[in-house]
């Protein structure tokens, strides 16, 4: 995958890096960035952005509703000039990134990484699979897109700091997830 206003990418990591090319500078990351061949991950000093980068056509998106539940769950958690793309991909994208950061090559629904958090930025990537929420949503009564929601909400509790290991952790983060999902609605 060409994305020419990026010289060469060999591996797919999830950090952010800074491209300067004459009077311009880009804060890219290697995950989204690359992988999904986006170049639309521009970012400006101290202005709070969540990007959202559509690479499937098997569902619409509610551009607003993303935004909306992204976002407050980040303020939510007090965190300061935030930086977040969400991507929206195949099965085949998100297995190839599950393989690639946690070993397993299945599909999944969900995945983010916190790239930077400090006390004056965070950034972070949420990706999900809309093949996978589609197929999914039936089991748990949700439209796709509502599962879809459902996800990204998930993987921006992950980039707020919320974890789901322990079933006292799960039980707080379904709660949460709700709250957000009725939130956007």
């Amino acid at each position: 995958m060409h994305t020419p206003w990026l010289d060469s990418v060999d591996e797919y990591v999830p950090i952010r890096y800074t491209i300067i090319r004459p009077g311009i500078e880009i804060s890219v990351s290697r995950v989204v960035c690359a992988l999904i061949g986006t170049n639309d991950y521009p970012s400006a000093a101290g202005q709070e952005m969540i990007t959202i980068t559509n690479r499937q056509k098997l569902l619409s998106l509610d551009r607003r509703r993303i935004r909306q539940a992204v976002g407050a769950v980040l303020r939510d958690a007090g965190l300061n000039n935030v930086h977040v793309s969400v991507a929206v991909v195949d099965d085949r994208t998100i297995a190839e990134l599950h393989g690639r950061y946690l070993g397993d090559s299945a599909p999944t629904d969900v995945l983010s990484f916190v790239l930077e958090n400090g006390p004056d930025r965070f950034e972070g990537e949420v990706v999900v699979s809309a093949e996978t929420a589609s197929a999914n949503a039936p089991r748990y009564g949700n439209t796709p897109e509502d599962e879809l929601l459902l996800y990204i909400i998930h993987g921006s509790l992950h980039l707020a700091g919320y974890d789901d290991q322990t079933p006292a952790d799960r039980a707080v983060m379904r709660k949460r997830e709700k709250q957000y999902l009725k939130l956007a609605e």
